[in-house]
């Protein structure tokens, strides 16, 4: 546009002097007259023609002196144009280089951006990537050299070179090399995202909770952050319960337990090390409100085997609310069969077999066949009390049962063989379920009093 109107300027003035030189330099017009002398030397012309000499020179001083200024900058402009093309060449060895890396070709990669690293106006970059290629291969040594290159390079590139640093310690398993790399840059630029970001990652790999917990305020404040702190705050609380649990400190489960949020508190797979951790230590009773709140509002195995265990260790105080979670949940075989220990206890035989029978139709279980054979055995039922012993061992052996075997007076619906299995594996309905029973049930079934105890036999928490 600006060009635009400056030809057009031209070209209203060069009209406008043509129409006024027109009418001088007709015959008649007066055109002026221009004497120059020097000395004795003079000379006479008309102004037109002086006026067009002066240009004439004018334009040619011009063109001289522009060339002189030309020639005097060649080498520089000669120079440039050099720099220019290779900072071409190092920019298209650069993005070369990329592609190879991300085509698995790391050797290549390292070689080019090697090549032309002194070269390129960014070394740094050149260096970084070349560190990344040799790690990718396993050389460490030529990936450290890189990165003390990569920092000699470029003055102030502690965080850059750090931050790849650490990435690179830490996705090679250098767990303590990176952990080191990253305190250091958070003293040099605190609050930094990517350099929490991999002090989160770090903390996660190496179970160092407890330092996670320190760093949680400030990930929280980190908008820049793309984490999820829901799933991050739930493993951390849950490790640290069950290292506490490990650990038998209910002095320190107790305090962990108070820091954490209410929103966490009610997730089954957190608040079930709580628990555990009291039911361990033979404080159920202090936790026994909590648990029942925790089971009517959320139907969890881990839960219900924790309640299982806490129930039949006190069944006069938890018969009622035993009863209360099976009317919930009618078809959770793991309550029947807790029910029938403590109707067991309570001297109510009908209906601990009624519910020892719903146990075994829902899902056949070597507890619930020994707790039926014990029962029949202080019935004086002795021969219905050796077919349940029978069974529970058929099912723990995964053999088929005798052709001549009289069927149970607890019947259960006709369900696929579970195969061979130990013993452990068919104690109660889900894989979490204690391993021990008592030996007693093949040969010697004892009193029911002795199963009670051995709630070991119910779903016990393992955790992950």
């Amino acid at each position: 546009m600006k060009k635009l109107i400056t030809g057009i300027i031209f070209l209203v003035l060069a009209g406008a002097a043509s129409f006024y030189l027109k009418d001088h330099f007709s015959a008649d017009a007066d055109k002026g007259q221009v004497i120059i002398g020097v000395g004795n030397l003079s000379v006479e012309t008309t102004f037109y023609l002086f006026a067009i000499i002066v240009s004439l020179l004018f334009i040619l001083f011009y063109i001289l002196t522009r060339a002189l200024l030309l020639l005097m900058q060649s080498p520089k402009i000669i120079q440039n144009k050099a720099s220019t093309k290779k900072q071409e060449i190092t920019h298209q060895a650069l993005i070369g280089s990329l592609i190879d890396s991300a085509e698995g070709q790391w050797e290549k990669a390292e070689s080019a951006l090697i090549k032309h690293a002194d070269e390129s106006s960014s070394p740094l970059i050149f260096y970084l990537s070349a560190a990344r290629s040799a790690h990718a291969q396993g050389a460490f040594d030529k990936r450290n050299d890189y990165l003390r290159k990569a920092y000699d390079s470029t003055p102030g590139s502690d965080l850059t070179v750090g931050i790849t640093k650490a990435e690179l310690h830490l996705t090679g398993e250098e767990f303590d090399q990176a952990l080191d790399t990253l305190n250091r840059l958070e003293q040099i630029s605190p609050g930094h995202p990517v350099v929490q970001r991999l002090l989160h990652d770090i903390y996660c790999q190496l179970n160092e909770w407890s330092s996670l917990q320190d760093l949680l305020p400030d990930l929280k404040k980190n908008k820049a952050l793309d984490l999820d702190l829901e799933s991050t705050e739930i493993s951390m609380y849950r490790e640290l319960l069950k290292q506490s649990n490990i650990d038998s400190d209910t002095e320190t489960l107790n305090d962990i337990w108070k820091s954490i949020p209410d929103r966490i508190k009610r997730i089954p797979e957190v608040c079930v090390h709580f628990f555990t951790g009291h039911i361990s230590a033979g404080n159920g009773k202090d936790i026994d409100k909590d648990l029942f709140k925790s089971l009517t509002k959320n139907h969890n195995d881990e839960l219900i085997a924790l309640w299982a265990k806490l129930a039949v260790s006190a069944p006069d105080k938890y018969y009622k609310q035993t009863q209360k979670l099976l009317k919930k949940n009618p078809d959770d075989t793991v309550l029947l069969r807790t029910l029938a220990q403590i109707e067991m206890h309570l001297d109510k035989s009908d209906e601990a077999l009624q519910h020892l029978s719903q146990s075994i139709t829902l899902h056949p279980s070597l507890l619930a066949y020994q707790l039926s054979g014990d029962l029949y055995l202080q019935l004086g039922q002795t021969e219905k009390a050796i077919e349940c012993y029978q069974k529970g061992l058929e099912l723990g052996s995964g053999q088929p049962a005798k052709a001549n075997q009289q069927p149970l007076s607890i019947e259960r619906q006709s369900e696929p063989d579970p195969g061979p299995a130990v013993l452990l594996d068919n104690l109660a309905d889900t894989p979490e379920e204690s391993d021990t029973i008592s030996d007693q049930s093949a040969n010697e079934p004892g009193n029911y009093e002795s199963n009670i105890d051995s709630t070991e036999a119910e779903k016990q928490v393992e955790t992950d």
